[in-house]
């Protein structure tokens, strides 16, 4: 199925965590900045 390998892809998979480290790293940011 195309639809499955879409999702199966590496890059897919390397830009989803790309995405997940991002969101982190800004909510994690923005903690930071309201605490201080």
């Amino acid at each position: 199925m195309p639809a499955s390998g879409a999702f199966g892809s590496p890059s897919f998979i390397i830009t989803l965590t790309f995405h997940k480290f991002t969101l982190c790293s800004l909510t994690v940011f923005i903690i930071m900045k309201i605490s201080c």
